[in-house]
């Protein structure tokens, strides 16, 4: 089915948040990659969902389903954003040292998040310029990115003002 939001029609895999879901979701994802899950402690986080976003593949996977979603459902904005409860990174050796905890709790995963989205948007771009990559700066990747000097020309940031009145002032 489809729902109207915001203007946008947004299709089965094409909503406005948290669609990485889409891709990390499904039993043959898990099953065949694992590694596309980030490791917390010694545990895979494949219920619920977590990324690994260093992992080989995740971002061609991200990539091809973004793709398809534009091409099958002709929508003009797909989210990349990770799934809901996303306030640690990955403990891989590749994903050691993305983290900025020094930036507090609303920096700490920015850079580590909005690298990844850029990424997708980039590679995105090449193949359909004039559609829209989105996440939206939430959580622990609030505040913007200071190691990327300037997003993709597609990528649509959105804002989440919090549900505890963070942004009163």
């Amino acid at each position: 089915h489809s729902q109207r939001v915001a203007g946008l029609v947004s299709q089965p895999g094409g909503g406005l948040a948290h669609e990485m879901r889409a891709v990390m979701s499904g039993d043959r994802m898990k099953r065949e990659h694992p590694k596309y899950y980030a490791l917390w402690g010694a545990k895979r986080m494949v219920d619920p969902a977590k990324p690994c976003l260093s992992a080989d593949g995740l971002l061609q996977e991200n990539v091809r389903f973004v793709r398809a979603v534009f091409d099958v459902y002709n929508t003009p904005m797909v989210s990349v954003m990770p799934q809901d409860g996303y306030a640690q990174a990955c403990q891989c050796e590749r994903c050691k040292g993305k983290e900025t905890p020094e930036r507090g709790w609303h920096g700490s995963m920015s850079d580590y998040v909005w690298s990844y989205v850029d990424r997708v948007a980039r590679e995105v771009y090449k193949t359909h310029p004039d559609r829209k990559v989105s996440c939206f700066a939430y959580g622990a990747y609030l505040l913007p990115p200071t190691k990327i000097e300037k997003l993709s020309p597609n990528v649509v940031v959105g804002i989440v003002h919090g549900r505890r009145g963070r942004f009163r002032d």
